[in-house]
């Protein structure tokens, strides 16, 4: 429950919990709104358990998906839509935007990980085009039906995953790395996020 307790839309949870000091009350929401990946710290733990199994880096290949249930862009094709001004409507627009930019944010810390570490990158989400009929934090039947469809029919035609590959030197790996301003934003789509073409 606490985990999707979103701010605003939900009331958080509330967990007592005992620490040096004795029992307290924490106050638990939703994750995302300060990271919306959890993964950064298994890289370190995968090269580990590798040392202990007798391996090396080089013994297997590193792959990495990373599956993002929302657009990546902040801005692009689609049409310009004006903010009313009412609470509703507010709230709704700055948490798109937040979570738009926290979710850039955590995309781009990981596919630079994956770049140093040499593991191919695949990325999926939904595609900047894509007209939502509600905001994110109307749970809408219809919505979710039509992007469950819009799932399957790439998953069907093999378009539903980009692929980064891994640099296969470090001037390819300095290259990617410097050049990140539109990596993840609609201003300069990067090629390798053109879906099914790779």
């Amino acid at each position: 429950m606490a985990s999707s307790a979103f701010p605003i839309a939900f009331p958080p949870i509330y967990i007592e919990v005992e620490g040096k000091t004795g029992v307290y009350t924490e106050m638990h929401a939703d994750g995302g709104i300060r990271e919306t990946v959890f993964f950064f710290d298994f890289v370190q733990e995968l090269y580990r358990a590798a040392e202990i199994a007798g391996l090396s880096v080089s013994d297997f290949k590193q792959e990495l998906f990373f599956l993002n249930n929302g657009q990546l862009a902040s801005t692009g094709p689609r049409t310009y839509k004006p903010v009313d001004g009412t609470l509703t409507a507010v709230a709704d627009a700055s948490i798109t935007s937040l979570m738009t930019k926290v979710t850039q944010g955590s995309v781009y810390r990981l596919w630079v990980l994956a770049m140093v570490d040499g593991a191919d990158f695949h990325l999926s989400y939904i595609p900047p085009d894509y007209e939502f009929t509600s905001g994110p934090l109307t749970f809408d039947p219809e919505e979710q039906t039509a992007l469950y469809e819009l799932g399957y029919r790439q998953a069907l035609d093999g378009t539903a995953w980009a692929t980064q590959y891994a640099p296969t030197n470090t001037e390819e790996l300095i290259r990617l790395i410097a050049d990140p301003a539109s990596k993840f934003d609609s201003h300069r789509q990067a090629a390798w996020l053109i879906r099914g073409e790779q």
